[in-house]
């Protein structure tokens, strides 16, 4: 399991970081999988640029969940449809979650069973600055506009 991001914190959940800004994503992850590749890739930015390292990662039978998408008029996905074919490899878009799973979610969130990552909180006043985080793709985690 790998985290892909902008630093190098300590991996919540993942047995691999690799930090986009300081190493070749396509190239870590061919190396840490002795040139196979991932198996799936799940995709929470949805840029033109993870998008193309995704499907470059991608394994032999590997599958892309594409879930999350930023800048949406900009994020292109250029696939070969012979490589897909040859290699068996599927993209897919989803939106990830229903309604009533998000409000099982936060009752889990609430409950304090699940415990969200938040990058940064900031207060509504400074709700133009969350959103440049966000539209940069440099936060890992959740950004948090705070009410009062």
């Amino acid at each position: 399991c790998f985290l892909i991001g902008h630093d190098n914190r300590e991996p919540v959940f993942a047995h691999h970081v690799i930090d986009v800004e300081k190493q070749d994503v396509v190239a870590e992850i061919h190396r840490l999988t002795a040139d196979k590749g991932a198996d799936v890739i799940v995709d929470f930015v949805g840029s033109s640029e993870t998008l193309q390292n995704s499907v470059a990662s991608l394994a032999r039978s590997g599958r892309l969940a594409i879930i999350g998408v930023s800048r949406a008029s900009e994020a292109k996905v250029v696939a070969s449809a012979t490589q897909l074919v040859r290699a068996e490899q599927s993209i897919l878009g989803s939106r990830a979650f229903t309604r009533q799973e998000i409000v099982d979610c936060l009752d889990l969130v609430a409950r304090g069973v699940l415990k969200p990552i938040v990058n940064q909180l900031y207060p509504l006043e400074e709700a133009n600055k969350a959103h440049e985080l966000v539209g940069s793709g440099r936060n890992i985690g959740r950004v948090v506009l705070s009410v009062g």
